[in-house]
């Protein structure tokens, strides 16, 4: 085996925690992946502040589609709600818990109840976005 070839195969057999054996290309993929959950963990933890901040509960079990479809009708909600001529700052109380006396009710985000599947609980929020 000449020099390149010994460097070459050096080169790839370089071992990085977790990807003992692989190639180099097989480590960039890993690497660019390793990239790319941090990234969606970032984006799901940016959603799921956007919600709690909108008075919407999360769960752990939700998937990132349905956070994202959760948030699409938080916003078309606070849209309509907006249109409507309501405020759900003042609708709404800082700390998450339930509106003490809503200027009006319907413009107060439907709470999710316990246990409550995203798929149910985004529905509730379509009909009383539905409803304004």
């Amino acid at each position: 085996m000449g020099g390149i070839e010994v460097a070459t195969a050096a080169l790839e057999m370089q071992i990085l925690p977790g990807h003992v054996g692989t190639n180099a290309r097989d480590r960039m993929d890993a690497m660019a992946s390793d990239r790319t959950n941090t990234e969606a963990r970032r984006v799901r933890d940016e959603v799921i502040t956007r919600l709690e901040s909108s008075g919407a509960t999360t769960s752990p079990d939700d998937t990132d589609d349905a956070l994202a479809r959760l948030l699409d009708v938080v916003e078309q909600f606070e849209r309509k709600v907006e249109l409507r001529g309501g405020d759900r700052m003042v609708d709404e109380p800082v700390t998450g818990s339930e509106p003490l006396e809503p200027d009006d009710a319907r413009f107060v985000l439907p709470q999710r109840a316990p246990r409550e599947g995203v798929e149910s609980f985004i529905e509730r929020i379509i009909e009383a976005r539905d409803r304004l």
